[in-house]
């Protein structure tokens, strides 16, 4: 879909939020990881020798160890909470930054932006509902782990192995978690804003992160648009907001109504183009082509000054960027820099 000129300012800030939330999530799925280690360490302490192990103990051990992981995960889920609110108000300021001179435009209040976080469904379950599944899912491998060895006889040493790769791989599925989480949030908070503000706004546009590991579901909903009827316009694919997959990196934007169909008596600008090998073309909407546009004291500030800098040199990749590894951001930052 062309972008009208006037549109860019809300889409780099669009942009702009989405990297930092991109650096906030790296930041919450550190602590995760370091809660996870720490759960661990305690439950290799509890795994005795074989010849210390009868049905009894290890059924004691089991019970234990179920105990010390939902506690672990609870803390886990605890850090992620608290994290959601600000995400989805930064989402929800920045969805209407941009707008035309004259256009003002409402947030949601305290209590939608509880209900949002509160009631948040990833792919048709609630946030909580993961959460749960994760513990239970390593409370039940851990007590086979266990139970596996104790009845084969094997080495303490041979168990702690076993349970390094059940965490290492809760890890792993924490991450993805941690990460659409946070995204689902933003991207709720935003189409509430969008839907509070249909005197300004005629529907929804996708906005893809488009890099070389951009999903192909979301290469093929880059830029396309839908009303609010979610109704798609000037193309086939049903309604399906971002994030449309687990660890989704897509943002989802309000379609701005013209002028004229605000009220004013006023023409739509021309679009914008900018000089390229094969003429004018259309402005692209992609990150690279945002991280272009801004200073290169607003690319070090957002990227970290080393990451920038080899970035600028062609030495790492736009994926390398924007999962915001290098360069994460705490939740007190992020507050800090979107506070109003």
């Amino acid at each position: 879909m062309p972008i009208k000129a006037r549109e860019l300012p809300a889409i780099d800030a669009a942009i702009a939020a989405q990297l930092d939330i991109l650096r906030h999530t790296a930041d919450v799925n550190k602590q995760v990881i370091a809660l996870l280690e720490a759960m661990r360490l305690d439950l290799i302490k509890q795994i005795p020798s074989t010849q210390q192990a009868n049905k009894a103990r290890v059924k004691a051990l089991i019970n234990k160890a179920s105990t010390i992981i939902d506690d672990y995960y609870t803390q886990a889920r605890g850090v992620v909470d608290d994290s959601l609110n600000v995400v989805a108000q930064v989402s929800a300021q920045e969805t209407v930054v941009g707008l035309p001179v004259g256009l003002v435009a409402a947030l949601p209040t305290a209590n939608q932006f509880k209900s949002i976080v509160s009631n948040q469904m990833i792919e048709g379950a609630p946030s909580a509902e993961w959460w749960s599944r994760q513990s239970d899912d390593m409370a039940f491998k851990f007590a086979n782990a266990l139970r596996q060895g104790m009845a084969q006889g094997e080495s303490t040493h041979l168990i702690v192995d076993r349970v390094n790769s059940i965490v290492d791989l809760s890890g792993r599925n924490s991450y993805s978690l941690v990460h659409t989480s946070i995204q689902q949030a933003a991207n709720d908070a935003a189409l509430a804003t969008i839907k509070k503000n249909d005197d300004i706004y005629k529907g929804y546009r996708h906005l893809s992160t488009l890099d070389g590991h951009t999903s192909d579901v979301c290469i093929a909903r880059s830029n396309l648009e839908w009303d609010f009827e979610h109704n798609p316009i000037g193309h086939s694919l049903p309604w399906n907001p971002a994030p449309v997959h687990w660890s989704c990196r897509s943002r989802m934007m309000g379609i701005l109504k013209s002028f004229r169909e605000i009220g004013f008596d006023i023409d739509e600008p021309k679009g914008l183009t900018r000089s390229s090998a094969e003429g004018q073309i259309a402005r692209e909407t992609s990150f690279d082509e945002f991280l272009k546009r801004r200073t290169i004291a607003q690319q070090d500030e957002q990227l970290g000054v080393g990451r920038a800098q080899l970035w600028r040199d062609g030495k790492i990749t736009l994926k390398q960027l924007v999962d915001g590894n290098g360069n994460p951001m705490s939740l007190e930052a992020l507050k800090a820099k979107y506070s109003k």
